[in-house]
């Protein structure tokens, strides 16, 4: 069974937790070096913050906001999907 925190009056599941670190955090980390190598440098650096905040989250309890240059970008992408 795992671990159930409270945060703000809300049960968060660890569990969920490493579902929306894994959702929200690692597909846009592991995405290779040609995607990591034509971001800015401090837009490295923010991306570095953010995952580090995100390999913190179970003991944190704090899902971490995505950069907002990051969130404009996927964004996006999201708008250039083909609709099915």
């Amino acid at each position: 069974m795992s671990k159930i925190v409270w945060k703000s009056k809300v049960k968060i599941d660890l569990e969920t937790l490493r579902s929306k670190r894994e959702r929200e955090c690692f597909l846009i980390v592991n995405r290779g070096v040609l995607w990591y190598n034509a971001l800015e440098e401090y837009q490295k650096n923010d991306l570095s913050k953010w995952y580090d905040e995100w390999l913190k989250v179970t003991d944190t309890n704090v899902m971490p906001k995505m950069p907002k240059w990051l969130e404009e970008k996927e964004a996006k992408v999201e708008e250039e999907k083909p609709v099915k």
